[in-house]
């Protein structure tokens, strides 16, 4: 329970995240907060079934909640899994025409506070380098970041970095005139408040 509402409250591209903690509410009693997840669930995929489907079962009078999901990946993001033949895979060399790119003028950053600042021992900026993988319409949906020791990444700082990349956009990768799904990384600058 405490993980499905704490992944849902770091990544904002989850949907499974979202629907995972409706479930729990749901099956807590709690339905205001399975609907408004399974609501959340739903603007982030549309296209997923589960979400929309627990929605219409929670409006029901007397209906018990769906059982546990058994995978955790769907659709689209199912390519970050290692079993799935499902491409791109994040550490192949695509070969498309165009590569994906990320609109705008700058590179996203952050300034962090002082107070996370020495939390992270921060005395020069730090570059991480966000992998996101943008779909045909140019859309982020999934992002992975490097690993970084929870003491040297505030929970604070991360869902910034998880956020401002939910909120990017990109122009999608061509392959033989069209667009096509494409992973691409993106660099990120921290700075330390000067």
């Amino acid at each position: 329970r405490a993980e499905a509402a704490r992944a849902a409250a770091l990544d904002p591209l989850l949907p499974e995240a979202r629907y995972l903690a409706g479930l729990w509410a749901w099956r807590d009693g709690d339905r205001a907060a399975a609907r408004a997840a399974f609501e959340g669930a739903i603007a982030i995929d549309s296209a997923w079934a589960q979400p929309a489907l627990a929605l219409v079962r929670l409006q029901l009078p007397g209906s018990r909640p769906d059982s546990l999901p058994t995978t955790y990946l769907e659709g689209v993001r199912r390519v970050a899994m290692l079993t799935t033949a499902d491409r791109p895979k994040p550490e192949e060399e695509a070969v498309n025409d165009t590569p994906a790119g990320l609109y705008g003028k700058e590179a996203p950053s952050m300034v962090v506070p002082d107070s996370v600042r020495d939390a992270m021992r921060l005395t020069r900026p730090l570059k991480l380098i966000v992998t996101v993988l943008v779909d045909e319409r140019g859309r982020p949906t999934l992002s992975d970041l490097p690993y970084l020791p929870p003491e040297r990444f505030p929970e604070s700082v991360l869902r910034k970095v998880m956020a401002d990349a939910a909120s990017w956009r990109f122009r999608p990768a061509t392959r033989f005139g069209r667009p096509v799904k494409a992973w691409i990384s993106v660099e990120y600058m921290i700075y330390p408040r000067t």
